[in-house]
This record gives C-alpha cells, sequence and structure tokens, in this order.
C-alpha cells in the first residue's frame, strides 16, 4: 500500500486502516497536509481544488425510444433546385446559373461556350 505508506511517513500518523484511493482518499490526504499522493498524479485538468474531479456518468442505459427521439431532428433534407428560366438548367435558388451566368434576368458572368 504505497499510499498507506505516504501517509505515514509524511504527517507521523499512525494509520492502522488501508485507504482506498478512489473513495475518500484525497479529502483525507489534503486534510493531514498531503499535496501530491501518489497515484494521483499532477495534471491540473482532473482537479479542482486540490480534489479529483470524475467525468460525467450516465447513470441508466439510453434507450431505444429516448435516443430515436433525439435524432428525430438530424434527418437530411433534399435540396431544393429550380430550373433556369434562360437556359433551362437546374441551379440552386437565388444562386446565378453556373451554365449561363444569369441571375434574374440579367447577365451576371460571361461563360465561356
Amino acid at each position: 500500500m504505497p499510499f498507506l505508506l505516504a501517509l505515514q511517513a509524511e504527517s507521523n500518523i499512525a494509520a492502522s486502516f488501508a485507504v482506498n484511493p478512489g473513495h475518500l482518499a484525497r479529502p483525507f490526504a489534503v486534510a493531514v497536509g498531503i499535496q501530491d499522493a501518489p497515484g494521483w498524479g499532477t495534471n491540473d485538468r482532473f482537479q479542482i481544488d486540490g480534489y479529483r474531479c470524475l467525468m460525467a456518468v450516465p447513470k441508466r442505459k439510453t434507450s431505444p425510444s429516448r435516443r430515436n427521439m433525439r435524432r428525430s431532428h438530424h434527418a437530411l433534407t433534399a435540396t431544393a433546385f429550380q430550373e433556369c428560366p434562360n437556359c433551362g438548367e437546374l441551379k440552386l435558388p437565388h444562386n446565378l446559373c453556373g451554365a449561363c451566368g444569369f441571375y434574374n434576368g440579367r447577365e451576371v458572368v460571361a461563360v465561356e461556350a
């Protein structure tokens, strides 16, 4: 138990119990005065005020109904094309025609034939 030995060495407390590093070891180590207890690491990403932060984990499995309701807005929509009034090619609405270069009845871009 390296954590138990570090606790005894740093704080002159004869601990006669095994400390579980995943449960209450860090708050106890902070109260005793151990800043960097073995096994906790020094990465500040996972610590707030010296305490270890854990990721949020779902309490239960997401049901298929709830999963599908969440995905109900993920459907793709078909692209709306319009026929160019000048040349008859399909083009996107409110965009100039790539085939003839016309937009709103007038030539905007000269297109090579």
